[in-house]
């Protein structure tokens, strides 16, 4: 489906020019902390966000000859993707392929030069039988960021962390409207059945206490003294409103005990999945604090993290271990492309001190949720299974070609299946949103600083936005972990508008 002819793709993916609207300059008098490249990028989501992917599908199997059935059988519904470049932005339509990597069928830019000239590429695209793949779709994008580069985005900065009213809605894969099979990008995904193991207390001598009680308190959790037998607590909450569980280091009569407690019942599967997966973070984080003073201790911590997650997972025989997360017929919560709404976008924190938001970010993603995914080849039973991968989608920190850390966090389809693990992600890996932190200097008054999380790319298809529930998880997560080491801060969300 939108499949060009010969003489209409050259057409199609000729360089085209258009001319800035004067809306840049009047939100960088409004809003003085965003870069005029970062208002830019904004406007190529915004754009992304105003052409409905319909029943436009995507093949991830390379260039050549290839059967309807073979195609076919290696397609997704198409994926929407923009990100933010230097001077504009790159859109693109593709399908994730299951080997990590995202197969687009053509790939957009636009770049606004000083004099506000635009000029609209195509730098790549792909053609079967000498058409281009969804074409019509890319004519459409084109025409949606050059009515919003000339036009404008809407911006609203809001006292306070992201409000979520409405935004984020149960939902089925199959919905009205779309394509009713299971071949969304965002389908079969699946979530890890908790064993008991976590329920387990670690056994600690008494004269350790002071060395976790302070390993407690300074992590990026927010922690607080107990009572009766319970020495401290640390919430797993995350910036959730509700009791979400906790981890606590309890008193016994011949040791300490640390003990990671949640309120199974209480919490949707979703939930819980997310608490478990910050429990072991905090573990982790805390067994870093007491490595270089107490290395027995961060070793009785590690192992007791590795004995949970190895007797939690047990992708032996397809999804044995794991529940569906989202499909025809399991609702998930999502986050609905829709017409007049506001989109949390970034948070800025204003404050008087000196805070590496990266970092700040990095532990936000603590509360991120992960999604397990099985994939396999091979016509005979006994070679699916021997060809048999298994992955996740996660966040991840972008680093380079040269192996360099960049300030993006990604969520993204990776191999590593420990929830405890922080991974990173390279540039050619499938990925469905993209934040970017830094460091704002000389607020109003002068003696304040901060800084700025700001969504910097994003995805869509059939009608959400990828993963956009992990993405405003993200938000308030971060807004969660500033404001826990930090009572004084003042924090606003940026809202764009669709």
């Amino acid at each position: 489906m939108g499949l060009f002819d010969k003489r209409d793709t050259a057409a199609a993916v000729q360089a085209q020019s258009a001319q800035l609207g004067s809306w840049v300059g009047a939100l960088q008098n409004g809003f003085p902390f965003l870069r005029r490249d970062e208002l830019l990028g904004l406007a190529g989501m915004r754009a992304l966000l105003a052409v409905d992917t319909g029943l436009y599908v995507s093949s991830y199997v390379t260039e050549g000859k290839h059967t309807q059935t073979q195609i076919d059988g290696f397609s997704y519904h198409s994926l929407l993707r923009c990100e933010a470049i230097p001077g504009g932005a790159r859109l693109s339509c593709g399908a994730p392929k299951p080997g990590n990597t995202f197969v687009s069928n053509w790939e957009l830019t636009f770049k606004v030069s000083d004099t506000g000239a635009v000029s609209v590429e195509v730098p790549h695209y792909r053609v079967r039988d000498d058409k281009l793949t969804c074409g019509v779709l890319m004519i459409r994008v084109r025409d949606a960021v050059k009515g919003t580069l000339s036009s404008g985005i809407h911006l609203h900065l809001g006292d306070g962390p992201p409000v979520l009213d409405g935004l984020v809605v149960d939902a089925p894969a199959r919905r009205p409207g779309y394509p009713s099979d299971d071949k969304s990008p965002f389908a079969r995904d699946y979530l890890d059945i908790l064993s008991d193991r976590y329920r387990q207390p670690l056994e600690l001598p008494h004269e350790s206490r002071a060395a976790v009680v302070d390993a407690m308190s300074t992590s990026h959790f927010r922690t607080c003294p107990g009572e009766g037998n319970v020495l401290m607590a640390a919430s797993l909450a995350g910036g959730r409103p509700f009791y979400a569980g906790s981890v606590v280091l309890r008193e016994g009569a011949s040791s300490d005990q640390v003990v990671i407690e949640l309120p199974a019942e209480a919490l949707s599967p979703l939930e819980l999945q997310r608490s478990y997966r910050a429990a072991l973070r905090f573990l982790f984080d805390i067994a870093r604090r007491l490595e270089d003073g107490s290395p027995s201790l961060a070793r009785a911590l590690d192992v007791h993290v590795e004995q949970i997650d190895a007797d939690t997972k047990r992708p032996d025989r397809h999804t044995s271990g794991w529940r569906p997360y989202w499909s025809e017929n399991t609702p998930a919560p999502v986050v609905p492309v829709q017409a007049e709404r506001w989109y949390p976008v970034g948070v800025r924190v204003t404050t008087s001190r000196e805070v590496n938001y990266l970092a700040k970010a990095v532990e936000a993603s603590d509360w991120v949720n992960i999604t397990k995914r099985t994939f396999a080849l091979g016509i005979r039973q006994s070679t699916r299974d021997e060809n048999r991968t298994y992955s996740t989608r996660r966040c991840g920190l972008l680093t380079d070609s040269a192996g360099k850390q960049l300030p993006y966090l990604r969520y993204v389809w990776h191999r590593e299946l420990r929830d405890h693990v922080m991974t990173t992600a390279s540039s050619e890996v499938a990925w469905f949103w993209e934040v970017a932190s830094r460091t704002l200097r000389g607020g109003e008054p002068a003696n304040l600083n901060g800084g700025l999380l700001l969504v910097t790319g994003w995805t869509h298809a059939d009608g959400i936005v990828g993963y956009g529930e992990n993405l405003l998880t993200m938000l308030t997560a971060f807004v969660d972990v500033v404001q826990a080491a930090d009572k004084e801060v003042r924090i606003q969300t940026l809202y764009m508008a669709t």
